[in-house]
């Protein structure tokens, strides 16, 4: 078994071994898996969709949803909509806005 050694006395080097899992020379690291924070800056009619659509999913499921099960629901359910093999009457009439 190999064990994890750092190349410095200072402190930093040994917090990052204590987190750092040993593994033989040249096996891969399983990606890390991290939240994503998503700021968006809508309008309020927009807003007020978005509300209007969380509520409605959290009806449907019957319980509050966190923001990650909102999303994860609102995008199942674009994503599930059927294969018309074009864009969706939604994807095409909103306009675009660029900043």
């Amino acid at each position: 078994m190999a064990s994890c050694s750092t190349r410095g006395p200072s402190s930093r080097s040994r917090r990052v071994a204590a987190l750092r899992v040993c593994a033989p020379r040249g096996a891969r690291r399983a990606p890390e898996v991290r939240t994503h924070v998503v700021k968006f800056e809508l309008s309020p009619e927009t807003f007020a969709a978005l509300r209007q659509a969380r509520a409605i999913l959290e009806d449907e499921h019957g319980a509050n949803l966190d923001d990650d099960g909102f999303v994860a629901m609102l995008a199942a359910a674009v994503r599930d909509r059927g294969e018309g093999g074009g864009r969706h009457a939604a994807a095409t009439s909103a306009p675009a806005r660029r900043s």
